[in-house]
Formats: C-alpha cells, sequence, structure tokens
C-alpha cells in the first residue's frame, strides 16, 4: 500500500512539475535542453513530502518532449558496485522524476524510483552502511545544459560518508564511501 501511495505522490508532482513554469532560454531547432526541476514544485504541494518516506529526491524537465534513458551508478569507494538502465521511455516525455526511499521488503535495501510523464520504474538499491553519519544529495549539473545526441549527463546524486566535507560532482560522488549517480541521455532509437 505504502508503494501505490509513493508512486501516486511522485505521479502526481510529474503533473504539477508540468505545469510550473520559470525564465529559460529557448533552444534552436533540434536542440534539447536539461532544467533543474522540483519534486514537489508548488508550495501548496510540498505538504505532501511530510506524508511519504521519501528520503531525497528531485526532477529534470527536457526543453521538449523527446525519447530519454534514465541510468543510474552506485558507487562504494571508488568501485561501481551497481549500474542498471532503469527506464527507457516508449514515447516522448518531458518531466524525469526520481526518488529514493527505504525498501518496504529489506531493511537493508533502498527504493530507487524513475518516473516520467508516461510511466515509472522501481530498484532495489544497497543501503549505504548505518556508520555513515552524513547523506547529502542535489542536483549536480547546471540548469540550461543541452543533452547532446550519444552522450549521458549526470543529472543528480546522493552521497553517504563519515566524512564533513562531501562533493555531490561526478567526480566527487565515484570517490565516496557510497555514492548514487542518476543519468539522462537521449534514446536515439527509433
Amino acid at each position: 500500500m505504502r508503494s501505490l501511495v509513493a508512486n501516486f505522490l511522485l505521479s502526481l508532482s510529474l503533473v504539477m512539475a508540468g505545469c510550473s513554469e520559470s525564465a529559460k532560454t529557448e533552444p534552436t531547432e533540434g536542440e534539447l535542453i536539461l532544467y533543474d526541476d522540483e519534486l514537489f514544485p508548488e508550495e501548496n504541494s510540498r505538504h505532501l513530502l511530510d506524508h511519504t518516506t521519501i528520503i531525497a529526491g528531485d526532477a529534470v524537465r527536457l526543453s521538449e518532449p523527446a525519447k530519454v534513458i534514465v541510468t543510474y551508478e552506485i558507487w562504494q569507494n571508488g568501485e561501481i558496485v551497481q549500474s542498471y538502465s532503469s527506464f527507457s521511455s516508449s514515447s516522448t516525455d518531458k518531466i524525469i522524476a526520481f526518488s529514493v526511499r527505504p525498501s518496504i521488503n529489506q531493511a537493508e535495501r533502498l527504493t530507487l524510483t524513475v518516473s516520467t510523464n508516461n510511466g515509472s520504474a522501481s530498484h532495489d538499491l544497497p543501503k549505504p552502511a548505518s556508520e555513515y553519519n552524513s547523506t547529502t544529495y542535489g542536483t549536480i549539473f547546471m540548469s540550461e545544459t543541452p543533452l547532446l545526441p550519444d552522450q549521458k549527463q549526470a543529472v543528480w546524486s546522493m552521497v553517504s560518508t563519515d566524512e564533513a566535507e562531501t562533493s555531490l560532482s561526478e567526480k566527487g560522488v565515484k570517490a565516496a564511501k557510497w555514492g548514487l549517480i542518476i543519468y539522462v541521455e537521449r534514446d536515439e532509437s527509433k
């Protein structure tokens, strides 16, 4: 039941994110631009976050609907321990949202949910060790970044560590005690 509620709230936030407006530069024809967005963009919807078990989450918006592939990597102490293609859209999407929450079925796991305008996928992740007393997360790209063909763009990361200083950069996540990186790329397949 919790999973259904979390997926409903995530889908609801996607609909609201699609309605939010912000100042942006217009892309040239054929150019796809990534914009930073929020999981719950409307002030009156942020209270919904209190009713979920979401640890962290965010969203990105594309300048125009496009087919995308979302992948993620889990890093521990400088080594990749899990890499997976989380979501490949079968139609065009404009909003991509992601959240991390405790797993309902396994105490030592997390659940990553990736949602677009047209669907969602959930994946089990290894949970960071309990001795890591600091968890940081956030966007790791500059808003209005071009999404080039045949290139994946790191868009969001989460780091757990016992160190005072952490970096959410792609390089920093890969060197952390535990890190998650989410990538978005264009799906050029026909």
